[in-house]
């Protein structure tokens, strides 16, 4: 599996997590690249509060993603 075959699996932000970090052990990104990935698919299973980490590697990002995120207000679109 891929990092973007993960990210269209349904599972919970912990397991994906878990899942993510396996898979960067052969991954050949940068760290900026890595934290893209993992936000996008972290934002494709459903839109939470999660922390600032900016400045910090891929791995302590992940280590600071809460186990049961809040989930983020519903967003409103104005009528176009």
């Amino acid at each position: 599996m891929d990092i973007t075959a993960l990210a269209q699996k349904e599972l919970p932000l912990l397991d994906y997590a878990i899942e993510f970090s396996q898979l960067t052990v052969q991954a050949e990104f940068d760290d900026e690249t890595l934290k893209s990935l993992f936000w996008n698919g972290a934002y494709y299973h459903c839109l939470v509060n999660l922390p600032d980490t900016t400045r910090l590697n891929w791995r302590k990002a992940i280590i600071r993603t809460p186990l049961d995120p809040e989930p983020s207000p519903p967003h409103h679109h104005p009528a176009a």
